[in-house]
């Protein structure tokens, strides 16, 4: 699928605000898949998506938003399996400090 979408378009799809995404991309966490340099209008795609559970999963699981930047690869696709991992530990680090 080629097909970009709006900024308001993509949060609308994810459901969110507008200002998530743009937090997102402040933040480095996030980037759109195009942004017209003229305009400043921001581009994604819909295999970006799987990016924003990623997210939403580092929120669920305590881990800071920030953090997520360590568990991106050079081109902001985050590897899951370390990301689960590492939110496994902590559930686990928690569940005992209960």
């Amino acid at each position: 699928m080629n097909q970009y979408f709006t900024t308001g378009e993509f949060a609308k799809l994810w459901g969110v605000k507008k200002q998530t995404l743009f937090h997102y991309d402040e933040i480095g966490i996030f980037k759109p898949a195009l942004t017209d340099h003229r305009t400043g209008y921001r581009y994604y795609k819909a295999d970006q998506l799987y990016i924003l559970d990623a997210i939403s999963l580092c929120i669920e699981l305590g881990i800071p938003l920030k953090s997520m930047v360590s568990y991106c690869d050079v081109h902001g696709k985050p590897h899951l399996q370390r990301l689960l991992g590492d939110g496994k530990s902590l559930a686990e680090s928690k569940i005992k400090a209960m």
